[in-house]
């Protein structure tokens, strides 16, 4: 469990207890956790870096931008973490992508004026799709998608027909057991892509009074439960599910 000051924590749910993990010594905001290995434990800060925990020593490395260092992390600044098909570290940052493999990184900025190259600087999010594909989405630069036969980065963005993205800050996004997007944005509510008509339903605020509405156009979080049922957290708006099977949304 990351918290915004108070450092790292772990719940036993054995034993119901919380314990503070003392080697992660930062009080920066903990953005992202990820686990790689059962003793391996990735931590993306805000402003510090990212960090390495050894769960069996508690004992972490951390790994830092340096302007002496071109080569390193390309920012302290990190957002978001997430594993490619081929067990390289995929890390989003402030000022573009840093991939870690075999303890050396490789890092991708953006470059708007060449075609491939990521739309935006700011990688909000990082997710893997079930075919080994890279969705990332960036701030007021829509998606990002790299597969690893194509080697290079497709722009999803919001466009004048209304057949995209409804907004281009994207904030999480996650896939179903259909091989469907859920993307949630910062102003467009949830936005759903159908991997196989490649057509864009959205889910927006409702604006009148109603009990089948999502309180918040701002996501933060989706989950997609086993059941089916789409569990939606948004900036000041709680919880929010969206069940497919009725198209109903209802509140929590």
């Amino acid at each position: 469990i990351g918290t915004r000051q108070d450092g790292l924590f772990c719940y036993s749910i054995s034993s119901k207890e919380f314990r503070r993990i003392s080697a992660f010594t930062s009080n920066r905001s903990i953005e992202c956790i990820i686990m790689t290995s059962p003793h391996s434990l990735w931590i993306a800060t805000e402003g510090d870096g990212l960090y390495c925990l050894n769960t069996t020593t508690d004992t972490s490395v951390n790994y830092r931008h340096s302007s002496n260092n071109p080569e390193g992390l390309s920012s302290n600044y990190v957002r978001s973490l997430s594993k490619d098909v081929y067990g390289r570290l995929w890390i989003g940052t402030f000022n573009g992508l840093s991939i870690l493999d075999k303890e050396k990184f490789t890092n991708i900025y953006s470059e708007p004026f060449i075609s491939g190259s990521l739309s935006q600087a700011s990688v909000r999010c990082i997710s893997r799709d079930s075919q080994g594909g890279m969705w990332l989405g960036t701030w007021f630069g829509g998606i990002n998608y790299w597969h690893p036969q194509k080697n290079r980065f497709r722009s999803i963005r919001r466009n004048s027909a209304g057949t995209g993205i409804n907004d281009n800050v994207v904030s999480c996004m996650t896939e179903d057991k259909e091989g469907n997007l859920w993307i949630g944005t910062k102003n467009g509510g949830v936005n759903f892509y159908d991997s196989r008509t490649g057509k864009y339903t959205y889910y927006p605020t409702i604006q009148e009074n109603s009990v089948e509405a999502i309180e918040s156009n701002d996501i933060k979080a989706i989950h997609i439960h086993t059941d089916g049922k789409i569990y939606v957290g948004a900036h000041a708006g709680g919880i929010s599910i969206i069940n497919r099977a009725n198209c109903g949304r209802m509140n929590r």
